[in-house]
């Protein structure tokens, strides 16, 4: 039984069949590493089709076809990561660092910026470790080996915060020194369909981080729909509070003393005790619809307009630092729709005064 099971696992997972129909999109994937590896011709590329239809196959396929040549089997290297195991950016780059075998670079990063108080680079700044580790893999010369990296569930790399990782592989894609090629796999077929006409027949990969960026807004406004009276009403505050205090975050004391004093002035009935509140904000966060302590200091200082600053960030829960990410256009756009809305509330995300 345990060898039928075997055979079976083996033919299911390690099937010899070829890819039917996808000929063209197999020539151009080879030209796309040949040319990396012989040519240092870096780029990118997406492949797009549904789940099931052998993308992940075809990708293999190139690879085994196009290492038969001895140079490409030597000085390609290979690094896949895929979205639904890599969920950050961070997280991305240190399995980059380890399939490459350079997590010296990243240690090396650390110790650079000078804080000897702990071993450990993961408390850099993102942005610090993924510039380091880029330069040094542009740190060879021409001898230097080719760099293929492949994104697995692409669509959910180009909706991290920012898209940092992607944006800067991009432009690694273009600069001279290691040459660098990033291959998207996704099934996100419907962003696609929006995004082609008659005329444009493909699409490159920017273009589908901004389409999914425009989804993420949308999926932010289902989000809203889904909302307590209660908890618009705090997301109402904290985009006032934003609005007038130029994108600082607030804690919760000021949160709930601004929501209070609209509440008794105009809808004394939606007022509720600070226990009741505080559990709706922490929906709120779980709903990544507002985020807390020192990432929510970060965001706001990545946004232009708050001061990040480089106090300590409290460690109690009422006076920890918040931020909301949702602005006030979604936000009305979202009360206009919301059934039975208090009047109240919605004069007052659309009013200029608070």
């Amino acid at each position: 039984m345990e060898l039928l099971i075997q055979s079976l696992r083996h033919r299911f997972f390690h099937a010899n069949c070829d890819p039917l129909f996808f000929e063209d999109e197999l020539k151009r994937l080879k030209h796309t590493i040949h040319s990396l590896v012989v040519d240092g011709i870096g780029g990118s590329l997406l492949i797009i089709g549904r789940r099931g239809v052998g993308k992940r196959r075809l990708l293999s396929q190139a690879l085994n076809e196009v290492k038969k040549n001895p140079t490409v089997e030597e000085n390609l290297m290979e690094v896949h990561l895929d979205g639904l195991i890599h969920t950050d950016d961070r997280a991305a780059l240190r399995a980059m660092a380890k399939q490459l075998h350079r997590e010296a670079l990243l240690d090396e990063s650390f110790s650079e910026s000078g804080k000897n108080d702990t071993n450990k680079p993961r408390f850099l700044p993102f942005s610090q470790q993924l510039t380091w580790f880029l330069e040094g893999l542009h740190a060879g010369d021409k001898s230097s080996k080719s760099l293929l990296i492949v994104l697995h569930e692409f669509d959910l790399f180009a909706l991290h915060r920012n898209q940092i990782l992607l944006y800067n592989l991009f432009d690694c894609c273009q600069q001279s020194g290691t040459p660098v090629c990033v291959i998207g796999v996704t099934c996100r077929l419907i962003l696609v369909l929006t995004s082609l006409d008659a005329e444009k027949t493909h699409i490159e990969p920017v273009e589908f981080i901004d389409a999914l960026c425009s989804l993420r807004e949308d999926a932010k406004l289902n989000s809203l729909k889904g909302l307590s009276i209660l908890e618009l009403f705090l997301v109402a505050a904290l985009v006032k509070l934003q609005e007038i205090n130029d994108g600082q975050t607030v804690n919760f004391e000021i949160l709930y003393s601004e929501y209070a004093k609209f509440c008794r002035t105009n809808c004394p009935n939606y007022l509720y005790d600070k226990p009741v509140v505080f559990k709706s904000l922490d929906n709120l966060i779980d709903l990544e619809l507002v985020t807390s302590g020192k990432e929510a200091v970060a965001v706001a200082a990545a946004s232009g307009t708050g001061r990040g600053g480089n106090a300590g960030v409290a460690t109690l829960p009422h006076y920890k630092p918040l931020y909301c990410f949702v602005n006030a256009d979604v936000l009305s756009s979202c009360l206009d729709a919301y059934p039975n809305c208090p009047v109240e509330l919605q004069f007052w995300i659309h009013s200029r005064t608070f």
